[in-house]
């Protein structure tokens, strides 16, 4: 749409159709902070440490089921031959012998012959906080805006801002606007956008 937009905030108007595109996309902050707090993963080989602590336990776990259960399976023989449960007690543990076992050899079969790797989140560089990147970008200081956004980008809208100029002055009737896009400008007392270059 040609011609120029208009944006209304605490019963002033600024015209922005020209100077919409020397707003400062937050957009690019927003992804930022949404990888910091959710960083992604990636697989990498197991410590050597840990992964002969894996073999080592694997191999612990396997020795006592060779040992123990010929003695489960025994004991419930005895049983099975004095009454009816102790046959389904005979059948029960049986089925947790073998169960046992194959566990056991995939424990060893795991920790020896398949690589050993795990999951860690990579790391990603904290962002800036809201106000303290807005003070980069527009090259101020002392910013002081009426929002409790520190990790997420307020709503879209207008906000009484302080600050202190990039040449000293105090401005303490600034405004910082906040677009549906994303979209961030911060203006001085007089309506006049800050530059952010």
């Amino acid at each position: 749409m040609a011609g120029f937009f208009y944006l209304c905030y605490t019963g002033s108007v600024h015209k922005i159709g020209e100077e919409v595109k020397l707003l400062k996309d937050y957009d690019w902050w927003v992804k930022a902070w949404n990888a910091y707090n959710n960083p992604p993963t990636k697989t990498i080989p197991l410590d050597a440490s840990d992964a002969l602590q894996g073999k080592i336990t694997s191999v612990v776990v396997l020795v006592i089921a060779i040992f123990a259960i010929p003695l489960i399976i025994r004991r419930a023989i005895a049983d099975a031959k004095e009454d009816m449960m102790g046959k389904i007690e005979l059948v029960a543990a049986v089925i947790a012998s073998v169960c046992l076992s194959v566990m056991c050899v995939w424990m060893v079969y795991d920790a020896f012959a398949m690589e050993q790797t795990q999951e860690v989140k990579t790391s990603v560089t904290h962002p800036l906080g809201f106000e303290d990147q807005l003070e980069k970008d527009f090259k101020v200081s002392n910013l002081s805006c009426k929002t409790d956004a520190y990790l997420i980008l307020p709503d879209h809208g207008s906000y009484d801002c302080t600050f202190t100029s990039k040449d000293g002055k105090s401005v303490t009737k600034g405004t910082l606007v906040i677009t549906e896009s994303e979209k961030v400008g911060l203006y001085d007392a007089n309506g006049k956008l800050v530059e952010t270059r």
